[in-house]
């Protein structure tokens, strides 16, 4: 045990700092008070400390990279220490930093994002590599406990995006474009390509279910029909030759007679 010689306590030996000077190799003053009067030292003594530090810029920078080189481990313990009983706090000064410098922060991000583009994407193709099973773990959680609520974001985004989510169903389902379909429609003059009228609707994305391939633009009575009738040309062919044997005697003359 030794007493301190600012404060008066009797406290125990590792309470105080190591100094060569002393015959115990013990400081006479305990950690609590010198960290105490180093605080106020520096708070009266702020400009003092700046114009030091600004005349000896190289030679601290030296001097903090050899400290931190030799003692890495007690400084990361010290840190995690730190943050482990300051977590709230801290907490709290980042929300504050974020809120006020909002702006401040997007910039960065964007500069930093544009200027490290191939570094990023290589460190995220390696991270999601080594880590497969983790992220698809993690993603699975994630969908588990927040199903509804991305359901309802989902449905709320599709509301107000209808224009969006079709032009990415027709380049993933079709390969088409919307400058490809409204080339389409301009060659049809915006017409349903068998009836030749107009849709009470948008005109649909017609395709060929064997190869995926788009064929061109229906009314929904169309499209459905043609899917009805499986895009058999001989089932579509009878159906015709069955309606027009089936019409009136006038008009079947009619359709006889016809060139």
């Amino acid at each position: 045990m030794k007493t301190c010689t600012a404060c008066g306590v009797e406290k125990p030996l590792t309470e105080f700092n190591k100094h060569a000077g002393c015959k115990d190799g013990l400081a006479g003053v305990c950690k609590a008070c010198q960290c105490a009067y180093n605080k106020g030292y520096h708070e009266k003594n702020k400009d003092k400390r700046r114009e030091y530090l600004e005349k000896n810029k190289d030679k601290t920078s030296e001097r903090q990279r050899e400290y931190r080189d030799k003692n890495k481990d007690k400084i990361s313990e010290r840190h995690r220490e730190y943050r482990e009983k300051n977590k709230d706090k801290i907490s709290e000064q980042r929300r504050a930093y974020r809120d006020k410098n909002k702006d401040k922060i997007s910039e960065y991000s964007r500069e930093y994002r544009d200027k490290n583009k191939a570094r990023r994407s290589k460190y995220q193709r390696e991270y999601n590599e080594k880590n497969k099973d983790k992220i698809g773990e993690q993603r699975r959680e994630y969908l588990e406990k927040n199903k509804e609520k991305l359901i309802e974001r989902r449905r709320e985004s599709y509301k107000n995006n209808p224009g969006k989510y079709r032009e990415i169903k027709r380049k993933t389902r079709y390969g088409l474009t919307n400058n490809d379909v409204d080339q389409m429609l301009y060659g049809q003059c915006g017409l349903c390509a068998v009836c030749h009228r107009p849709g009470k609707e948008t005109l649909h994305i017609d395709h060929d279910h064997g190869t995926g391939q788009a064929r061109g633009l229906l009314c929904r009575a169309c499209n459905r029909g043609i899917g009805k009738f499986r895009d058999s040309i001989d089932t579509l062919l009878s159906a015709a030759k069955y309606l027009t044997m089936n019409k009136p005697v006038a008009v079947t003359a009619a359709y006889d007679q016809a060139p």
